[in-house]
């Protein structure tokens, strides 16, 4: 950025004032038209006294100017900052799955719709999606080498209703209720074998959910 006061495009002016441009990049920001009467002393065309009265004024002028010139070349922008804070997810169960005792050589089974199933409420915000992890044992231990095998069944519904529930896999993603609420469902069912020692069994199943 420079700031120019020239003479020979502007002939046209009378002699009594300065034209003085300031450029930036190649293009005029601004046309100003000077008569310096403040300073006491006409400028007279020709004369040695006024052409150094003129340079001296141009040089006055370019010092003021400069910084009218510096800020006609800044800009500024500002940008908006917003966050949405939501509902924490919530997650409680109802009881633990229970087979109670379990012969030998037979199956035993908890159906989602039974009384010992285990009901996992989920609060958090309303009509948010959220992603399901399941931690599903393949097999009880009794804490040594022996296993029972175990299978789930896990079940979802938006109401409070296993009835109508339907499947649940891991990796799933479900949209909480208009009220904030989703409901789970767990059952399943051990098998054990002619010749499964005898004792108490136990695993863990874990439900994870995340936005």
């Amino acid at each position: 950025m420079d700031v120019r006061v020239d003479d020979e495009e502007h002939d046209a002016l009378p002699s009594t004032c300065i034209a003085v441009d300031i450029h930036s990049q190649g293009n005029v920001l601004k046309n100003l038209r000077v008569k310096p009467i403040l300073l006491g002393a006409p400028i007279i065309g020709g004369t040695t006294g006024g052409l150094k009265m003129r340079s001296f004024i141009w040089f006055i002028l370019t010092l003021l100017l400069v910084g009218l010139a510096s800020a006609q070349a800044t800009d500024s922008e500002s940008a908006t900052i917003s966050a949405d804070v939501i509902a924490a997810l919530s997650l409680a169960k109802s009881q633990d799955l229970s087979f109670g005792d379990v012969a030998q050589n037979t199956t035993s089974t908890i159906a989602v719709t039974d009384g010992g199933v285990v009901k996992f409420t989920i609060t958090g915000e309303p009509s948010k999606n959220i992603t399901f992890t399941l931690t599903v044992p393949a097999n009880l231990t009794d804490g040594s080498a022996n296993t029972l095998p175990f299978t789930d069944d896990i079940q979802y519904n938006t109401a409070d209703d296993a009835g109508t529930a339907s499947n649940l896999n891991d990796g799933a993603t479900i949209a909480i209720n208009g009220t904030g609420n989703l409901y789970v469902y767990l059952g399943g069912e051990v098998t054990a074998g002619g010749a499964q020692v005898t004792g108490s069994y136990t695993g863990t199943y874990t439900v994870k959910v995340d936005y």
